[in-house]
């Protein structure tokens, strides 16, 4: 018969059966506000990058799923395998995906904190423990999300709870077979799954050196870890050359007093907590010390060992490996839970402190969660359905958007709205100049969706080309986004009303446009073609005079070529620069009879250029209104 080792004497007492009952309900209430929150707006906001990669990267075939979980993708196989299965039994939908991935395992982890913080502390704590993982803005954000992190807190949770349980019961073969399969599931979803399992080991060891000697507890803990490696050896043995050369470029290393600040702003308020907020993480600072303080004395290390051994852990390794990101060690925050729990209900403070310090945690977190419902500006991500659905509805047949930074989101809703995309650049180190007028070439329209990323070399080229070669029809705001329509030289060739001027040292002038504003705005859009005229000594001021039959200014528009984003020393000989000026026309004015004058002057000397053609009048170009403008 297998002898049970007390972890701590919190276990040994027993509340009388209606208080056991009363608790009980209190948890399952606790459950339910858990899954409440997590279901409240589940999909009011568009899924992130990771989450729209998860979903395209397991709807492939799951041969090539595992395929690249080998060779390309640092993740061990069971996310994206069971993520394929639920895609063809449930769909792509966001909510079906956060769902399953994010909200199931969210709720899941609330139940498996409560039985953690039970191995250390009394029930009140664990039931403060419990409502503080309910509530929790950061597990809040994370349960509504599908990517990993959901279901690593609660794997990481479980693994504690069953390893403390295990040994709280000798280690007998019965309390280690539940153990064995947690820690080993949790290595197939996610390799971060190691850590935890540190912490129980760390924990063994804290006891066999009390204990001097290796117990028979120990040895069949032993071979139960020596059982887990052996289940999920096949898996790491293949995946090692991935897991040897992988890296993450952007997380890089940090001190180790940074490390723990962001954690305790990030699993004490959340990402989306007011700025005020900051001055409460002292009481979660105290509060915590109290939690330790509350554990009975013989546990007091298994508290400890549990919070900073896996943590140190993963900081030392993460200076050699750069990987820290505070998602990543969602590991330590069961522990820190349970802690919490266990100070805000420490006996040994007058009852009125705990109530207010509760009070004020509760107060802090609210403040947290209503930003992160209702303040669009905290959304984890902008508002790509309706981009995307606005591209589909203002377009034509035969435009494509282009988006200038790899972001899977954009795949994802554009695949919803029967939007073709064209990522471009296509590489980061592509000819963005040459790729994009090869597509202007090909198209009368482009759209554009403006991604630019510094880690995407050359993604803002994209719009800058597009704004000097390219007439700007259509700008359209939407949350967190800007979507562009742009005529490209194929649709203006045969739009360009006809001008014959060359500038003296400078550029032709070749053709001119004469367009209402675009969205509602009043006076013209006068739009220039310039070509062949390569860069010049100095920059030159394009100025756009609209006079009325008798020679007075009725509105003018004097700029740097293309809003001043294409000075002409920068110009090219074998281009051509579609140059936008919008010009204010008094309200009332009549147009009938009235002229362009176009002309360059520099703007320290205001000097003008001299200029030949067919329109020329010394040094200025002047062009007629079309009838439509001049008589509508």
């Amino acid at each position: 018969m297998t002898k049970e080792i007390a972890v701590t004497p919190a276990r040994a007492s027993h509340g009388s059966r209606f208080t056991g009952h009363v608790s009980r309900v209190t948890v399952h209430l606790l459950i339910l506000l858990a899954l409440a929150l997590r279901l409240y707006h589940l999909d009011q906001v568009d899924l992130r990058g990771d989450e729209a990669f998860d979903i395209l990267y397991a709807a492939q075939p799951l041969a090539e799923v595992i395929r690249n979980d080998l060779c390309c993708q640092a993740y061990p196989p069971l996310n994206h395998s069971a993520l394929h299965f639920w895609l063809l039994l449930a769909g792509r939908s966001e909510f079906a995906y956060r769902f399953l991935f994010g909200v199931v395992p969210g709720v899941l982890a609330v139940a498996l904190i409560y039985r953690l913080t039970r191995e250390l502390l009394p029930r009140t704590a664990a039931r403060t423990a419990a409502l503080l993982a309910a509530v929790n803005p950061f597990l809040i954000w994370w349960s509504q999300d599908g990517h990993f992190y959901s279901g690593l807190t609660a794997a990481c949770a479980g693994i504690l709870w069953l390893g403390l349980r295990a040994l709280r019961y000798g280690a007998s073969r019965r309390s280690l077979l539940p153990y064995v399969l947690a820690a080993t599931v949790g290595l197939y979803f996610h390799y971060f799954a190691a850590f935890a399992i540190l912490g129980v080991l760390a924990v063994a060891a804290l006891r066999a050196i009390r204990e001097r000697g290796l117990h028979p507890w120990a040895r069949r803990l032993l071979l139960a870890h020596v059982a887990v490696a052996a289940a999920f050896s096949p898996w790491a043995l293949a995946a090692l050359g991935l897991m040897q050369r992988f890296e993450l470029g952007w997380a890089p290393p940090v001190s180790l007093p940074e490390l723990l600040g962001r954690l305790a702003q990030s699993y004490s308020l959340g990402y989306t907590a007011p700025a005020w907020a900051l001055w409460t993480l002292p009481l979660f600072a105290l509060v915590l010390v109290a939690g330790l303080a509350a554990l009975p004395r013989r546990a007091r290390a298994t508290g400890l060992t549990l919070l900073v051994a896996p943590l140190l852990v993963f900081w030392l390794v993460s200076l050699l490996r750069p990987m820290f990101d505070d998602k990543f060690t969602v590991f330590v925050l069961p522990v820190y839970l349970a802690l919490l729990g266990g100070g805000l209900t420490w006996a040994r403070l007058p009852r009125p402190l705990r109530l207010a310090a509760l009070a004020l945690v509760l107060v802090v977190t609210g403040a947290s969660l209503r930003q992160y419902y209702f303040d669009h500006t905290t959304y984890k991500s902008p508002d790509w359905s309706t981009a995307l659905r606005l591209a589909e509805s203002h377009g034509a047949p035969g435009e494509v958007l282009l988006y200038n930074f790899p972001d899977p989101a954009v795949l994802y809703y554009a695949s919803a709205a029967g939007v073709p995309v064209r990522l471009t650049p296509a590489t980061a180190d592509a000819d963005v100049a040459a790729e994009v007028a090869a597509l202007a070439a090909e198209h009368e329209r482009l759209w554009l969706l403006p991604l630019a990323r510094p880690e995407w070399s050359g993604g803002d080229e994209v719009e800058r080309w597009l704004q000097r070669h390219c007439l700007l029809e259509e700008q359209h705001g939407v949350r967190g986004l800007t979507v562009l329509a742009y005529r490209t030289p194929a649709g203006l060739a045969d739009r360009w009303l006809p001008a014959e001027a060359r500038f003296e040292g400078g550029p032709q002038l070749a053709g001119y446009l004469v367009l209402p504003p675009p969205n509602g705005a009043t006076g013209l859009r006068v739009v220039l073609l310039w070509e062949g005229g390569g860069p010049t000594a100095v920059p030159y001021t394009v100025f756009v005079h609209l006079v009325g039959p008798d020679g007075i200014m009725l509105g003018q528009d004097d700029s740097v070529p293309v809003a001043g984003a294409y000075p002409t020393t920068e110009w090219r000989a074998d281009e051509a620069v579609v140059d936008a000026h919008t010009v204010a026309v008094p309200a009332g004015a009549g147009l009938e009879g009235a002229r362009l004058r176009v002309g360059l002057y520099r703007p320290d000397t205001m000097e003008r250029l001299a200029v030949d053609g067919v329109d020329s009048r010394g040094d200025y170009v002047e062009l007629g209104l079309p009838a439509a403008i001049s008589q509508p």
